[in-house]
């Protein structure tokens, strides 16, 4: 199977953090920085109302999983 990192359409791959920071979501999507917080903000907004994270969770950052599964990055992790 091929890697993540050499599929067309991929911009860049991060395997670090459990959570994406704005400078990732920038990275990732493409866009710029005031849309990547309001990305993380509507994404973090959406999680504390389903009760998936508590309304403590930081802000600027969004949890890779939910990440993933709301812009179809393919990632299983």
């Amino acid at each position: 199977m091929e890697d993540l990192e050499n599929r067309p359409g991929v911009i860049k791959v991060i395997h670090s953090k459990p959570y994406y920071t704005v400078e990732d979501v920038r990275s990732l999507l493409g866009v710029s920085r005031s849309k990547a917080y309001k990305i993380i903000k509507a994404l973090r907004d959406q999680l504390v109302a389903d009760g998936k994270v508590n309304a403590l969770y930081p802000a600027g950052k969004v949890p890779r999983v939910h990440f993933d599964k709301q812009f179809c990055t393919g990632r299983r992790e």
